[in-house]
């Protein structure tokens, strides 16, 4: 049991970081000032004062109140919109 359940978590994590990069938003997502062209996946926000994020992708933003985007989701980020706070986002 042990062995086809790890077999079918490999899968699966090897048919998620295939599909990632198919996935990345078009725009540029800012945080803290800086761009990041095509953003795709979960970043890490400041531990100690809180960031800024700016969407300008065509997805939403999803910020989480814990780092690594895990916890519970704090704000969703429209295209176009921005927020201050959180510890992580994902496109």
């Amino acid at each position: 049991m042990a062995k086809v359940l790890g077999t079918c978590m490999a899968a699966a994590a090897l048919t998620l970081t295939v599909a990632g990069p198919a996935f990345a938003a078009r725009g540029f997502l800012y945080i803290d000032g800086q761009a990041i062209r095509e953003p795709s996946g979960c970043y890490q926000l400041g531990d100690f004062v809180p960031s800024t994020v700016g969407n300008q992708t065509d997805q939403v933003v999803v910020v989480w109140t814990g780092s690594g985007c895990t916890g519970n989701v704090e704000y969703v980020i429209n295209p176009g919109g921005s927020y201050t706070g959180g510890r992580s986002v994902f496109v």
